[in-house]
């Protein structure tokens, strides 16, 4: 059976302080951000209490929390403390602390995002957070989702090299920190023996969701994402071949419709030169259209879809059980 790397605490440590030293994870987008705030302050918290960021990195999303929660008091943990330096450095109002150094303190509403598919034993980090979470708290964790029917679970069921069942499931095309990828139902599994339970779930990127993100990646990650030399049968490589037409139609659209709304449609001067900049507007409109059609269904199949399990991304709330 093949074991990851990272699931040595050590490596993982000196392997994210690296990271952290080159930029990883700096920022994240703006509508991103305003999503997760979005979904916490729906969950109703009191409006006091003290929140923790575990694996907080470099502090964004500890400033998220602290946007959304006004009236608490924010902390933020890491292993990386590199990472603690940059978040400390950004956010000066919020406090950070050295994962599993937090002297006593407990929390009523503890969040992750995008942490659990990277740490070493995740029972552990599990353990970890409930032995820090005052009694009646929240947690909020936000990961991948390998829950089936998401626009990438589909690709993987198309490919021979799609899943590994022996390093957590992962999606082939996961980023090389990623130990794992759970489906909701094996996230709560994992805080069941610590006394919290599942109260709701959210999902992101059903399939307008996964195609943004995916198109903004290069040309070769795209060309090798939708390889149809791995395509289990001669019918899944012609769907392969047919994803990556649409992936890039998508993002091309995207890119011409950034790239005149940046420069603008070229001038030129005479009656030749004058229909040439005519076609040029009438293309811009068209790919500025269709950008913003794309983007609706974005945000519609978030607003529309949010409790439909075949997303690729998860929002999963839970509380101690009665």
């Amino acid at each position: 059976m093949k074991t990851h790397k990272l699931l040595d605490k050590d490596a993982s440590t000196k392997f994210y302080e690296a990271r952290y030293a080159d930029g990883y994870m700096d920022d994240w987008d703006a509508a991103k951000k305003e999503r997760v705030k979005e979904v916490i302050i729906k969950m109703n918290l009191p409006t006091q209490g003290q929140a923790l960021d575990y694996g907080c990195g470099n502090g964004v999303f500890t400033e998220v929390l602290a946007q959304a929660l006004p009236g608490w008091k924010i902390y933020g943990s890491d292993i990386s403390l590199v990472a603690l330096a940059n978040a400390a450095r950004r956010f000066p109002k919020v406090l950070f602390f050295e994962g599993g150094k937090a002297n006593e303190l407990t929390f009523n509403f503890i969040f992750t995002h995008h942490v659990l598919e990277h740490v070493p034993d995740i029972s552990a980090s599990a353990q970890e957070m409930a032995a820090l979470a005052a009694p009646n708290a929240h947690m909020l964790h936000i990961m991948p989702c390998g829950n089936a029917g998401s626009f990438e679970h589909k690709i993987c069921a198309l490919r021979k090299d799609g899943t590994d069942p022996t390093l957590g499931n992962r999606f082939f095309f996961e980023d090389e920190g990623h130990v794992r990828r759970l489906t909701s139902a094996q996230l709560v599994a994992v805080f069941a023996p610590f006394g919290f339970r599942y109260t709701q779930g959210l999902f992101a990127n059903q399939y307008e969701g996964a195609l943004a993100w995916i198109s903004d990646y290069s040309d070769e990650f795209i060309t090798d994402l939708t390889n149809p030399a791995q395509a289990v049968d001669t019918q899944a490589s012609l769907e392969l071949m047919r994803i990556r037409q649409l992936l890039f139609d998508y993002k091309h659209t995207k890119v011409q419709a950034l790239a005149y709304r940046a420069n603008g449609i070229p001038y030129t001067h005479g009656l030749r030169s004058l229909g040439i900049m005519i076609k040029q507007f009438l293309k811009a409109y068209r790919f500025n259209h269709q950008y913003e059609a794309d983007k609706r269904r974005f945000a519609t199949e978030w607003a529309t879809r949010a409790t439909q399990e075949n997303g690729s991304e998860m929002y999963i709330m839970l509380n101690p059980g009665q």
